[in-house]
């Protein structure tokens, strides 16, 4: 049988219950999953091909190129396909292959219902590998959602708010969302200075 897409298909914050059952249903029926190794956690992968992902997306791609006709190929990211996930690079560097996404439940929206706040007025960001100003988006904004990474740590926003004088923010860090240890902090600028977060979580700072 030949086809003529691949499948990007979202997991959500990361503990099976939460993968949609759309999902569910894309990644059963699908020939080879390409996935990152703690996203295969829980996961059936019984008679399926599995590429892991590392620093091999070149690699994937072409993988991807050579056999998307012959095989059903799923590619499996964190959270929600639309908000910084391999989509981008992906549909960049598959010309000519129909990209069919089906959605996940994004960190963000999963952080703020456990927070009970609602996130339409907030500013959606990043600071995971990105060059991201946080200060100016902290400044200008009551409330800003960011993914953070092993160098931009929410010890280190925190350090840096203080240099600016800005203490009068709240910040919410979300480590190891949806698992049986998930761990959620509200701590003030100071604390949350002081604060040994997990290499890779979320953080909402807010208005007090």
């Amino acid at each position: 049988m030949k086809y003529n897409h691949i499948d990007v298909i979202g997991l959500g914050p990361g503990h099976p219950d939460y993968i949609l059952p759309a999902g569910l249903k894309k990644i059963k029926e699908a020939d080879v999953l390409i996935a990152g190794e703690r996203n295969l956690e829980g996961i059936s992968t019984s008679g399926k091909e599995v590429l892991i992902i590392r620093n091999n997306l070149k690699e994937l791609i072409e993988y991807i190129n050579k056999n998307y006709q012959d095989k059903k190929i799923g590619v499996l990211v964190s959270g929600d396909p639309g908000y910084h996930s391999m989509l981008s690079y992906i549909k960049k560097n598959t010309q000519g292959i129909e990209i069919r996404v089906t959605p996940g439940i994004s960190s963000f929206t999963y952080f703020f219902s456990k927070l009970s706040l609602v996130w339409q007025d907030a500013v959606l960001s990043s600071v995971h590998g990105e060059d991201t100003d946080f200060i100016k988006l902290v400044e200008e904004n009551k409330k800003v959602f960011f993914l953070t990474d092993q160098k931009i740590t929410p010890n280190y926003m925190a350090n840096e708010l203080m240099k600016k004088g800005i203490t009068h923010k709240r910040f919410f860090i979300g480590e190891r969302l949806s698992y049986a240890d998930e761990k959620i902090s509200c701590l003030s600028v100071d604390e949350a200075a002081q604060y040994p977060a997990d290499s890779l979580c979320v953080v909402v700072i807010a208005d007090e």
